[in-house]
């Protein structure tokens, strides 16, 4: 199983850190970014995904 850190910007920061262990990553009809966590957890905001690095697990987004 892959699990995700999600992180605001463009850089793996700690400080820039949203969320971790997540296993999903929706969109929304309004745009929304929903991301749920290995608990099934949810954690939705306005936002565009910049980038998805599959080797290092850690994907990027701009909160709006």
């Amino acid at each position: 199983m892959c699990l995700s850190t999600v992180y605001r910007g463009n850089a793996a920061d700690p400080e820039n850190k949203i969320a971790e262990y997540v296993t999903r990553v929706d969109t929304d009809e309004d745009g929304s970014i929903i991301l749920t966590d290995i608990t099934g957890n949810e954690l939705a905001f306005s936002g565009a995904l910049k980038r998805i690095d599959l080797i290092s697990n850690n994907i990027f987004i701009d909160i709006e």
